[in-house]
């Protein structure tokens, strides 16, 4: 009788477990969701630390980590050259990024939140310095979502403006603003901030949509300058990566001298 009593109350125990790990589950799942199809319902402020905090977890499903491997450098046949930066999600399988990060990649590997997926370069601008990728299938597999383009029409000097620090769990946000617009068009296209990014960090306004990515490489002494989504777009000089065409195998044929 004593350990039938025992064997009902390790099933119950166990039964209420079962149950308090599967509403956990299910809690944590609606809150990732509700995370990534939220949108703040008023606009960011640079002076609210609340807002920044909330501007973070916002933007993480934008911003996409990538790896990229590149063939080994002259003199050195047994290593390959990698590298890693950031993307803007600008598509359901599309990022935008720097092209000095992705061009000539042999393999490239795109991060979110939850996994990550192999991406091909598809279009890219050396001079202008952007590019696109794509991968093999939906971003939203590994947790990303496509981030909306701030009209050109809604830019003005001094708006403020936001980056990721980083893609970790918790990540900061800088805060900065939009230095004077170009009216002479002296900046070719560019925006110009006054935060000083680098490897494509993705810049967004204070409705969180995408502003633009950092165009500076190592060797730049002026990093303020951002790649708008525009120019990706609007670009009328930019080269299509296409698969090579394969060649069909050619017939066996017989030596001269065996005919």
């Amino acid at each position: 009788m004593f350990t039938r009593r025992c064997r009902t109350i390790q099933a119950r125990a166990e039964t209420a477990l079962w149950r308090t790990t599967f509403l956990f589950s299910i809690t944590a799942l609606i809150g990732h969701v509700a995370t990534l199809s939220a949108a703040p319902d008023q606009p960011i402020s640079s002076m609210q630390v609340t807002d920044l905090v909330r501007a973070g977890r916002y933007l993480r499903p934008y911003v996409a980590d990538i790896d990229v491997t590149h063939p080994p450098p002259e003199g050195q046949p047994l290593s390959n050259a990698i590298s890693s930066g950031w993307c803007v999600v600008s598509g359901q399988a599309e990022l935008s990024c720097q092209a000095l990060l992705v061009h000539g990649a042999i393999d490239i590997q795109v991060k979110g939140p939850t996994g990550r997926i192999t991406a091909e370069l598809t279009q890219y601008n050396l001079n202008q310095r952007w590019a696109k990728i794509r991968t093999h299938k939906s971003v939203t597999t590994i947790g990303l979502l496509p981030a909306r383009p701030s009209p050109e029409t809604e830019r003005v000097s001094g708006m403020d403006i936001f980056a990721l620090v980083h893609t970790e769990p918790n990540a900061g946000v800088l805060a900065g603003v939009l230095l004077d617009m170009d009216p002479l068009n002296e900046s070719e296209g560019y925006i110009r901030s006054d935060l000083q990014l680098k490897k494509g960090m993705p810049v967004f306004d204070k409705h969180l949509r995408w502003l633009g990515i950092s165009r500076s490489s190592v060797w730049d002494k002026d990093r303020t300058l951002l790649i708008p989504p525009e120019m990706t777009t609007n670009s009328t000089v930019s080269i299509t990566v296409s698969s090579p065409p394969t060649t069909p195998p050619k017939p066996n044929s017989r030596p001269w001298w065996a005919k």
